[in-house]
């Protein structure tokens, strides 16, 4: 409310550029993986 008293528009969206992050999960976190046949 306080940004559209300020001149503010409704929010679009905009497509950026995607990213993919891979990180490796700590050890602690981890639960065992169950196999999928």
């Amino acid at each position: 409310a306080r940004l559209k008293e300020l001149g503010g528009e409704e929010p679009e969206e905009v497509s950026g550029r995607e990213e993919n992050i891979v990180f490796s999960m700590p050890k602690e976190l981890r639960i065992d993986a169950l196999q999928i046949d």
